[in-house]
């Protein structure tokens, strides 16, 4: 009987597994329920974490790498966050004058037969520097400051030819070396590269931390529990955002009848010798 239960358990820790790596993409030692269970006493359990659950409310707030939200129901979940902090999100919105020099973008371009982009940009990724050692060739390409060819199979640049850069889909990485009304200015490590925008071009916050999140932010998590507890939940994924419009003037407080106005908070300066934000 001992000898069945165990191949029971057995059975039921593999099967665990393969949803984590199905449903969150899971590999390696994470996909493991035993590192569910190691993490387990994090939260105060040596018991696995090893059912899927998504939820939903708002942040009521984070210590290190554990975050408190409140459910609608006003019960209150303690997360643990998953070591990859590409699996925290934060996402905004900014307006480009709140876009300061040192700040790491994003931008995808088409680059055309004369060497630049065919079309002005009509978004802009904004990150933060952050150490993710373990992160992926093309994962870690994301966050790597360069020129990037969207196609992993396309020719590679000729540093001979007058034209660089072969026409094609490129992702362009770097820190913002200064922005205006016609574009932004990035620095790849190797070259300062104008991309002109649109005059309603989209800058996006998406921060792998929640230096910018305040309490009462919408927040939804994918990640596992112990049913029928969900109080404690060990997170795959954590996605918090806002409405609020970074770099707007907002109404701050009345003081004697008297409104003053604040911007939203600007982003802290990145330091500019880094040109790898994530080694």
């Amino acid at each position: 009987m001992h000898r069945i239960d165990r191949i029971r358990r057995i059975a039921w820790q593999g099967l665990s597994a393969t949803i984590a790596l199905c449903v969150f993409g899971f590999s390696g030692s994470n996909s493991s329920v035993f590192s569910h269970r190691l993490s387990a006493q994090t939260l105060g359990s040596s018991v696995p974490f090893d059912t899927v659950i998504h939820l939903k409310g708002t942040l009521k707030g984070v210590r290190g790498n554990l975050l408190t939200i409140t459910k609608a129901d006003g019960s209150e979940v303690a997360v643990k966050l998953n070591e990859d902090p590409t699996k925290l999100v934060f996402s905004a919105e900014a307006l480009r004058t709140w876009v300061r020099p040192g700040i790491f973008a994003r931008v995808n371009v088409a680059i055309g037969p004369n060497g630049k982009p065919s079309a002005p940009i009509e978004q802009v990724e904004l990150f933060r520097a952050f150490a993710a050692t373990k992160l992926s060739g093309q994962q870690k390409q994301r966050y790597s400051p360069g020129i990037h060819a969207s196609d992993r199979s396309a020719p590679k640049p000729n540093p001979n030819a007058a034209n660089t850069y072969p026409p094609g889909k490129y992702t362009i990485v770097g820190q913002v070396v200064g922005v205006d009304g016609s574009g932004v200015m990035l620095n790849t490590g190797k070259a300062r590269i104008p991309l002109p925008t649109t005059p309603d071009a989209k800058f996006l916050i998406r921060y792998h931390d929640l230096t910018l999140a305040q309490p009462g932010d919408p927040v939804s998590l994918d990640g596992f529990h112990q049913p029928p507890d969900e109080s404690k939940v060990i997170a795959s994924v954590v996605r918090v955002t806002t409405d609020r419009i970074y770099g707007q003037a907002v109404e701050n407080d009345t003081r004697r009848g008297r409104t003053s106005t604040r911007r939203n908070a600007d982003p802290e300066p990145e330091a500019p010798q880094s040109e790898d934000p994530a080694s």
